[in-house]
């Protein structure tokens, strides 16, 4: 079942609740059962759009979940991997979603009064042959230009007294952004962490904020669990050892942390399965037990600290006290 509050998306699991036995007083409800289940958390949250979430669908097979918002975006999500698999703008706030029995109908409500019904192609529909196309619009589509017109800039040549713009190339985009624009959320990890593979003999530090900026990002769009989940021994090496190389670093010990505890939840029943798994989680929980007894001891010599220095001024305090009395026995005689 799929619920929104807000922007926020979450799935909930009616399926495995228990059934429990009714205690009444009276005679006729005594053995009959009522089925309950728990929705102390979901199975899924998202939040993936920028304003509130009016509509939810699901196609025929549910495989899909289609979600409408006042963002003038149509989000629609795979049920197994709960992951955006495609978006669709639209120019005003969406206010209700439907799909037609066969999914081949999209019909979208909005704001302005207006609906919009998109058909999807279906079989041999989808893709038309170039030479269809060049003669469904007479040609114009895929005309060739006259030989002329391409050698025209060619032959050109700047004079003394032309202006020559140079072309500026905008950055280039990094993978794991490309992805987050995707909403694959898996897939921008990994990226990051090949960028951090790759320099991990001379490691700097770019690739060590490249990794931690990923990581705040996916806790920001609760997208940490779908990067984390469903992944292999092989997959999950590289994520324990950048959190084992840099968890006792102050600046990203807190991140890590929290990172380590999620795939401690998501992984706990099966890390036993895999040697160098559970080497390197033992690792990562040694070096934060080492780190929580440093912490513990600073905290030791810190109360020490305030004793000596609360006794430093108490004293201080009672000697200026003495000189002000012995000061004004001196004015008196």
């Amino acid at each position: 079942m799929a619920t929104a509050a807000g922007n926020t998306l979450c799935v909930w699991d009616t399926v495995s609740g228990r059934a429990r036995q009714m205690n009444g007083q009276d005679d006729d409800l005594e053995g009959t059962f009522a089925p309950t289940w728990k929705a102390e958390k979901p199975l899924f949250s998202a939040c993936n759009h920028q304003k509130a979430i009016t509509s939810l669908t699901y196609n025929s097979s549910g495989s899909r979940l289609l979600t409408g918002a006042l963002d003038q975006f149509v989000k629609v999500y795979s049920t197994t991997s709960y992951a955006v698999v495609h978006s669709f703008p639209y120019p005003a706030p969406v206010q209700a979603v439907a799909l037609s029995p066969d999914d081949r109908d999209l019909v979208v409500g909005m704001a302005d009064g207006k609906v919009t019904i998109n058909a999807r192609p279906i079989g041999a529909q989808r893709a038309a042959p170039k030479d269809d196309l060049f003669e469904s619009h007479g040609g114009a589509l895929f005309e060739i230009p006259p030989q002329h017109k391409w050698r025209r800039s060619i032959n050109t040549h700047a004079d003394e007294n032309d202006i020559k713009l140079e072309g500026k190339h905008s950055k280039r985009m990094e993978g794991y952004d490309y992805h987050f624009r995707k909403f694959a959320y898996h897939k921008a990890l990994d990226q990051a962490l090949n960028y951090h593979k790759r320099n991990e003999n001379d490691p700097d530090e770019d690739s060590r904020l490249a990794v931690l900026s990923v990581l705040e990002e996916l806790f920001r769009r609760n997208g940490l669990r779908i990067a984390l989940h469903g992944r292999t021994d092989a997959s999950l090496l590289p994520i324990l050892k950048f959190i084992d190389l840099h968890i006792l670093d102050p600046r990203s010990c807190s991140l890590l942390v929290s990172v380590l505890e999620v795939i401690i939840e998501i992984y706990a029943g099966v890390i036993k399965q895999s040697v160098k798994v559970e080497l390197l989680m033992q690792s990562c929980l040694n070096k934060v037990r080492k780190h929580v007894a440093h912490l513990q001891q600073m905290a030791m010599v810190d109360g020490m600290l305030d004793c000596m220095r609360i006794a430093c001024e108490a004293q201080s305090a009672r000697r200026q006290q003495l000189q002000e009395a012995d000061a004004g026995t001196e004015t008196e005689s």
